[in-house]
């Protein structure tokens, strides 16, 4: 039932008041926010002054009787940093409230603290950390939550709500719902149908009907219990972004591969389209979407994954997530990140469901230690002992993309075009920005030169929330067999970014021309005289004479002009002779 209409948006309504272990109650107030109210405390202040200054007395006694009748201000815990909505350390967080069918349930709340060493504690957790715990019996309605503080905070530049949520395998459905000010109020599920911690996100698509959600203006969040009877723990309220990898529109990612025991297993993979009435459509999903369909076979050993070039930094993010539509086939599927160090390690989940599920594997869960993710190639889905069908869709990381130093770069290091052709280079963000971004881009001659291709230079501009843009370099066809050449582009400058690590890019243009056998190749007409120059390590080189000048032999060459100007005439297959003693070539 949640926070119903009549207690959110009136005033006036009886509603019981709820007092906390830590001594605080709750009070409900016009707008229907709800606001904490301290216990009142009646202090006698004796005041008393040997003195002739009456007016000074007066004035005095004044203030006192207007401290006795203000409450005494309760303690709160201390207001957790953006985006981490409650993370219940010394307390619930301010604009607690707790809602319900008084006199037909009964709600038990406490935060305990929890020890590093405890079997309570929150995956890679170090040292104490308060949690919010509640045994309940709501036949009913009920609910907790709070009242956003400031007066609404803007939740538009995050993609999803997560906390982490101890279950017990009761099979209780739960409803976690956002409250705006235009009374935009919208619900998301989980199912608890698991024993222990495990990190919930539920993106802002999967509220509601689905689509998209205007989060500008949160002023609560509450917590259904309609119809949970039983005990659970929970932490770290917070927003995240999600960034996916691979969303598999228009095929596999790139860098894509797939291995195993061929010859004992069987892997069929497609690509379907889905579209938003089809009963496989995503939760949330708008119009048409791409996704990974895999029916397989494998007693033995085999998986799919792709190659991440350059190597993603995850370190600013908390884990990887996924959509997953599972078969209820009981599989326990292990998804593994590979690094550059060869620190490669797996994390589980149970195929125990039919349907779509958003999966999140937090870092802490991989390994039983501190996970370096700095530098990530590669990501592996391992299939070892999966027989069945389960499909998939936007594999990618998840946490609080702020932290992140946006930066721009080169997709790839590498382009290669064939002569004569265009090459589109795609330039790229890590992270969508809120902001427009600019980059200026040049290309720089190298092996190639500006007789090969077509020079450019130019700014490009990302409009907030895009993630790529292109720039395109014309090459020239000379018509001449002289080999691939290569030229690069540069990126420099960019506004409200930093540069990524591929700021230049090396297009080879490849030569169209084959040799031809009957081709005359001219090495020198000697329009410009007699070859001449140095060597790389310094040496005279070009046209040169020697032969037995010790008996008075000498040489003279010298160029003639044949009187047409520019006209060569054509070389002809020749033969040479060699005097003994004498020989003339360019060295």
């Amino acid at each position: 039932m949640g926070l119903p209409p009549t207690l959110k948006r009136q005033v006036g309504n009886p509603i019981r008041i709820m007092t906390m272990d830590c001594g605080r109650s709750l009070m409900f107030i016009n707008k229907g926010k709800y606001r904490m109210k301290p216990r009142k405390s009646i202090t006698l202040l004796l005041v008393v002054f040997v003195s002739l200054l009456l007016t000074y007395a007066f004035f005095t006694n004044l203030v006192a009787a207007k401290t006795l009748a203000e409450p005494e201000a309760a303690p709160q815990a201390p207001t957790a940093v953006f985006p981490v909505i409650a993370d219940f350390e010394g307390g619930v967080p301010a604009g607690w409230f707790v809602y319900g069918d008084w006199g037909n349930i009964t709600i038990d709340t406490t935060i305990p603290t929890i020890s590093d060493t405890d079997s309570l504690a929150l995956p890679g957790q170090v040292g104490l950390n308060d949690v919010l715990s509640m045994t309940t019996s709501v036949p009913t309605w009920a609910g907790f939550g709070a009242a956003i503080s400031p007066l609404l905070q803007d939740w538009s530049n995050y993609d999803a709500v997560s906390f982490w949520f101890y279950g017990e395998n009761s099979g209780t459905t739960h409803e976690f719902e956002i409250q705006t000010v235009p009374n935009d109020d919208r619900r998301a599920t989980f199912i608890d149908n698991f024993v222990g911690w495990r990190q919930i996100i539920l993106p802002f698509s999967t509220f509601g009907a689905g689509g998209a959600y205007n989060v500008t203006q949160v002023d609560n969040w509450v917590f259904v219990l309609d119809g949970t009877i039983g005990s659970f723990k929970m932490d770290d309220l917070q927003l995240v972004n999600l960034q996916p990898f691979a969303d598999f529109e228009g095929g596999v990612p790139a860098g894509w591969f797939v291995y195993g025991d061929w010859g004992n297993i069987t892997i069929d993979t497609t690509i379907p389209t889905i579209s938003d009435t089809d009963s496989l459509a995503l939760p949330g999903q708008v119009g048409f979407n791409d996704v990974l369909s895999m029916t397989t076979s494998v007693p033995t050993w085999a998986g799919f994954g792709a190659a991440l070039s350059p190597a993603h930094d995850w370190s600013d993010m908390q884990g990887v997530s996924f959509w997953f539509y599972g078969e209820n086939s009981g599989t326990t599927h292990e998804f593994e990140i590979q690094t550059v160090p060869g620190d490669d390690r797996r994390a589980t989940f149970v195929d125990n469901f039919v349907g779509w599920r958003h999966i999140v594997l937090p870092f802490a869960t991989f390994g039983t230690t501190p996970y370096d993710v700095s530098q990530v190639d590669n990501w592996v889905f391992v299939l070892d002992g999966t027989i069945g069908s389960f499909k998939m869709d936007n594999v990618g990381v998840y946490g609080d993309a702020g932290n992140i130093t946006l930066k721009t770069q080169f997709a790839s290091g590498t382009y290669n075009v064939i002569e004569g052709e265009s090459v589109t280079l795609t330039v790229s963000l890590n992270v969508t920005s809120s902001n427009a971004i600019m980059v200026d881009y040049a290309t720089v001659p190298g092996t190639a030169d500006s007789s090969q291709y077509v020079p450019v230079s130019g700014t490009l501009t990302f409009p907030a929330g895009e993630l790529t843009q292109t720039l395109s370099v014309a090459t020239l066809d000379n018509t001449i067999l002289d080999g691939s050449r290569a030229f690069s582009v540069q990126l420099s400058n960019p506004i409200s970014a930093e540069l990524g690590a591929l700021n230049t890019a090396v297009v080879t243009i490849l030569d169209n021309e084959t040799p031809n056998p009957n081709q005359t190749v001219v090495i020198d007409d000697f329009e410009s005289g007699l070859p001449a120059g140095q060597d790389g390590n310094g040496l005279d080189i070009g046209y040169v004479t020697w032969g037995d000048t010790w008996n008075g032999t000498t040489v003279a060459i010298t160029t003639t002009s044949t009187g047409a100007a520019g006209i060569d005439p054509v070389p002809a297959a020749t033969t040479s002779t060699r005097r003994r003693g004498h020989r003339s070539r360019a060295r």
